[in-house]
């Protein structure tokens, strides 16, 4: 078993399914992934870029708004799904076409718009803010992945200096981006991008950092893999990390926050299924699961209305999924790599 970012990002397991849009990629890691045992991080980047989706899989996008899960599918596509929501309701996701490729959306009021990187071989789009600036992901022809930034109809590369590819996650109001780079050696290693200038971003003692999103405060959160090679929540606030675990969980990733400091991502139970999760103040734990759910959810983003836009999928290893609405838990927080 594989601990670090990079082999959960590289392991063939996971690249064999859930792999619509790049939060998939991350919650395929904790479907896919049993106990995972400490070791030395490969030096090779994710074969076959990072895009490689599996036609074959089966599920749908979902926005959640006052109690209610309502459904969408882009108009011929196999499988659609949200990552982003920003607060006038507009998501940022993708699709799979007839023909097995990914292509990114956006959807506003009864609108679908495809989203395609010049020269790709895949893209995504990953999250929207309220400028409406598109961050995103593609796989050039030669499987070198590259993040992106959809400002109207100009679309620009972002490539970190000396990385061997580029993956952005996370975008607020001031432009600010969070996400992943493959370093020098190959690592994968957290970034934070402003104004042009970038630094890196590490959980003290994990063996890999992974931000996932940023709100206008300049919160970040996402997850780390601790030294007993655990996938674990954290919140990145005024320069102190929180470990955040779901309850019951063998594994738990962030994926967004809003300006109330309202944070989703998913959680993975014993049983080895795949739920969305809700996380407010005073640790109040919420499971997210559409009516229908399949065996991995995920809530990929929660705007400043609380809307919040995710995607369940199937995975016929994992049991079936659940079919109630959310739930209230306990769960825990405390200093990260504790």
């Amino acid at each position: 078993m594989m601990s670090s970012i990079n082999a959960y990002l590289s392991s063939s397991k996971m690249r064999s399914r859930l792999q619509v849009t790049a939060f998939a990629v991350l919650a395929t890691a904790l479907a896919s992934a049993g106990p995972v045992i400490a070791q030395t991080p490969s030096p090779a980047p994710p074969p076959g870029g990072c895009l490689d989706p599996s036609p074959e899989e089966r599920g749908f996008a979902f926005v959640l708004e006052d109690g209610v899960f309502k459904r969408a599918d882009f108009p011929g596509a196999v499988l659609t799904t949200f990552a982003g929501i920003n607060n006038r309701g507009e998501t940022a996701g993708a699709y799979i076409d007839a023909t097995g490729i990914d292509h990114g959306l956006l959807s506003g009021k009864r609108l679908f718009l495809s989203i395609d990187a010049r020269d790709a071989s895949a893209t995504v789009a990953v999250k929207i803010n309220d400028r409406g600036e598109i961050l995103g992901q593609y796989d050039d022809n030669d499987e070198v992945c590259h993040g992106f930034l959809l400002e109207g109809r100009r679309l620009s590369t972002i490539d970190l200096p000396g990385a061997s590819y580029t993956q952005p996650f996370g975008i607020n109001d001031h432009g600010q981006i969070v996400g992943v780079f493959g370093d020098v050696d190959g690592t994968n290693r957290g970034f934070l991008l402003k104004r042009g200038d970038f630094r890196r971003i590490a959980v003290p003692g994990a063996l890999a950092t992974a931000p996932a999103d940023i709100n206008n405060r300049g919160d970040i959160v996402g997850f780390y893999i601790d030294a007993g090679g655990a996938p674990r929540g954290f919140l990145l606030r005024a320069g102190v990390f929180t470990t955040i675990d779901a309850p019951n969980a063998s594994a738990t990733l962030l994926l967004g926050i809003n300006n109330r400091g309202q944070i989703v991502g998913t959680w993975r139970d014993a049983a080895g299924t795949g739920h969305g999760l809700l996380v407010e103040q005073n640790n109040r734990f919420s499971t997210i699961d559409p009516p229908g759910a399949l065996s991995n959810t995920l809530a990929g983003d929660i705007n400043d209305r609380g809307q919040i836009a995710g995607v369940t999928v199937d995975d016929p290893r994992q049991m079936p999924g659940q079919t109630s609405g959310s739930s209230q838990r306990e769960g825990s927080a405390w200093p990260a790599g504790k």
